[in-house]
């Protein structure tokens, strides 16, 4: 028996073949007995059938931001926890109920997406899987979770301060935040999930989405030198690390498909910090 006392907060946007999914899982595994609060961020897309879901609807429509989204979400409940989960996650069963055998007032808890089958992805996809989920087989500190999948007290969220306004990375700086004031990190392997992996153009999208991030969030302190360094070939490191990996999660990726993919990400990570440093420093036209 799971915690009544639980608001499960989804950010949407334009994606309602996702979000009925989402919602379907939900509901499906018997989770509809919590608060389930969906923030839309502006969609053009109809949402005449979250009426026949056990929902409650939210507006953000300032700015496209999960993160104000969540915000508003958060902001809105006076439940003690909160679960933070991206409309095209499918949890799967014992999901919550693993999260709340773990979870105390500080610490955040992040869950672990599925692994997918490889024969059923693409390289793009087989990468993004490796470079993207965390890996609790690695020996370092977790330093920041990502809002995908998250559980946390609304006292955290309070003491830490809210997200910041940005379009992506905000996660990161708002974990990484909280781990700096003492919060405790972890992942739960059980705390699981189904997520899609991007490919093609909706990888190289992603990467150089989060390379703005970075820039936005002001994790970058020296602009000429990141995109610099972007351009360099990936480190020995970096290749290691990313094929070891591949190799223990049985990705079948090929060394030379490693390295390829590892210096196309950096390359979309730099790309992605100058358009926002380009678009920042451009003159208004406005009035």
């Amino acid at each position: 028996m799971t915690d009544p006392d639980v608001s499960i907060i989804i950010p949407h946007r334009n994606q309602v073949r996702q979000l009925q999914s989402c919602l379907g899982r939900l509901i499906e595994l018997g989770y509809d007995c919590h608060d389930i609060i969906v923030v839309d961020n502006g969609s053009t897309d109809s949402l005449d059938f979250i009426s026949d879901y056990p929902v409650q609807l939210l507006h953000a429509d300032k700015t496209a931001s999960p993160y104000i989204a969540r915000n508003l979400g958060i902001d809105s409940t006076e439940n003690n926890i909160i679960a933070l989960l991206d409309v095209n996650a499918l949890v799967e069963p014992g999901w919550m109920e693993s999260a709340l055998e773990l979870l105390n007032p500080d610490t955040i808890l992040g869950g672990l997406p599925h692994r997918p089958d490889p024969r059923s992805l693409d390289a793009y996809q087989r990468f993004d899987y490796l470079y993207a989920v965390i890996d609790p087989e690695e020996d370092h500190p977790i330093a920041a979770l990502p809002a995908t999948n998250l559980f946390f007290y609304k006292s955290l969220w309070t003491a830490i301060g809210p997200f910041r306004e940005v379009r992506s990375l905000g996660d990161i700086e708002w974990t990484k935040r909280a781990n700096e004031s003492g919060y405790q990190l972890l992942v739960d392997p059980d705390v699981q999930f189904k997520y899609p992996f991007k490919s093609g153009k909706a990888f190289t999208k992603k990467y150089r989405r989060l390379g703005g991030g970075k820039a936005e969030n002001r994790s970058v302190p020296a602009p000429f030198w990141y995109v610099f360094k972007n351009l360099l070939p990936p480190s020995p490191h970096f290749v290691r690390r990313m094929h070891h990996k591949n190799i223990r999660e049985k990705m079948g990726l090929s060394l030379i498909q490693v390295i390829a993919l590892c210096y196309w990400v950096k390359l979309n990570y730099g790309i992605g910090a100058t358009r926002y440093w380009i678009l920042k420093t451009a003159p208004s036209h406005d009035g």
